[in-house]
């Protein structure tokens, strides 16, 4: 017994095309999944990972995360101190020539030479405090090099 005024026909025409419509757009759907090359059958008899699973990557997923935006936070810093320490260099380099290891070399042996020198000279005419006043100067030059 049909109930009066329904169309029987025409409703499951209605049905039947809304639920084709949303199988189409299931099969859309399914196939615009990444990395998933299967049919919606398939996908309905895969196996689904337990929600303690799910919970524990999905933490895993978030640590790292924060981990990465920490170190690139990290690495933003650094570049920018580097930034600075490159434009203090060119400053520096402007001001003045940088020695080279080379430079400090030749000047330190050519400053040695010289005192060598004025050191013979003034001892000779030194009595008493020129050996210890010499060798205390000395001392304190070799400390000063050592910085």
């Amino acid at each position: 017994m049909v109930p009066s005024g329904r169309n029987l026909d025409a409703e499951h025409s209605s049905e039947s095309n809304e639920a084709t419509a949303a199988k189409i757009e299931l099969e859309r759907s399914v196939s615009a999944l990444p990395d998933w090359n299967g049919a919606l059958e398939q996908l309905a008899a895969a196996p689904v990972p337990l929600p303690e699973t799910i919970a524990e990557f999905q933490n895993t997923f978030l640590e790292q995360s924060a981990k990465e935006k920490g170190l690139l936070a990290e690495r933003a810093r650094l570049k920018a101190a580097r930034d600075q320490f490159e434009r203090d260099l060119q400053r520096i380099e402007q001001e003045q020539e940088v020695p080279t290891e080379q430079d400090l070399a030749f000047s330190r042996t050519s400053r040695d030479s010289e005192w060598q020198t004025i050191r013979t000279a003034w001892l000779e005419t030194m009595a008493v405090d020129g050996p210890v006043l010499a060798s205390s100067f000395e001392t304190s030059v070799l400390t000063s090099d050592q910085i």
